[in-house]
């Protein structure tokens, strides 16, 4: 037979009855919390004590009180619908437009016309909106899509063309192709939409 092997037995655990071990079988004894039990532990509701916790708890500390990143999405929607920042836009992106339509007529004729069309497509965005917003409450039916496009179509390229000639710009027709285009483009839908918006909205 083989000579049995006995096993060592494990030490058991000393027990630290004066350290954080003690304090704990104690507290869990008596019923009470474990974090009331150990010296410069954080009790339910209290505040990050700065003392014990360090760099962790001042980051924790430092944090807004509120979360920014919910507030980014309303913030964009409203940058959005701003009408300084269409205006804005609407000015840089067809005055830019205009600079490169001219660029070989020179640089003082591309600037000239770069200013008056990006002056131009500012207030035409300003009160295109609101035209055919106006203009359509006023009608009903197929009127209501059809007469102002039509109307704001007619108004703008007689601006355009008139402020261009009158400004000497060299390429009048490539100039303002672009931004006649946009326009013409936004008031035809922009006006459908109202339409169908009020359609949609009788019905229900």
């Amino acid at each position: 037979m083989l000579p049995r092997i006995s096993r060592p037995s494990t030490p058991a655990m000393p027990q630290n009855k004066g350290g954080v071990t003690g304090m704990i079988g104690r507290a869990a004894n008596n019923g009470g919390s474990v974090m009331t039990a150990v010296p410069g532990a954080i009790a339910p509701g209290s505040a990050w004590p700065h003392a014990g916790c360090g760099q962790v708890c001042s980051a924790l500390d430092a944090r807004p009180a509120g979360d920014n990143r919910a507030s980014m999405p309303t913030s964009l929607a409203t940058l959005a619908r701003s009408s300084v920042v269409h205006v804005a836009f609407a000015f840089l992106a067809m005055g830019a437009w205009a600079v490169f339509a001219n660029h070989l007529a020179g640089l003082s004729h591309a600037l000239t016309a770069g200013l008056v069309q990006g002056t131009l497509s500012g207030g035409i965005t300003l009160g295109l909106k609101r035209f055919l917003e106006a203009a359509s409450a006023r009608l009903t039916g197929v009127r209501a899509v059809i007469v102002p496009p039509a109307i704001s179509c007619a108004v703008i390229l007689a601006l355009l063309l008139g402020a261009h000639i009158l400004a000497g710009t060299r390429n009048v027709l490539a100039t303002i192709s672009l931004p006649y285009a946009v326009s013409s483009t936004y008031a035809w839908i922009y006006s459908w939409a109202i339409a169908r918006s009020r359609t949609a909205g009788a019905i229900a």
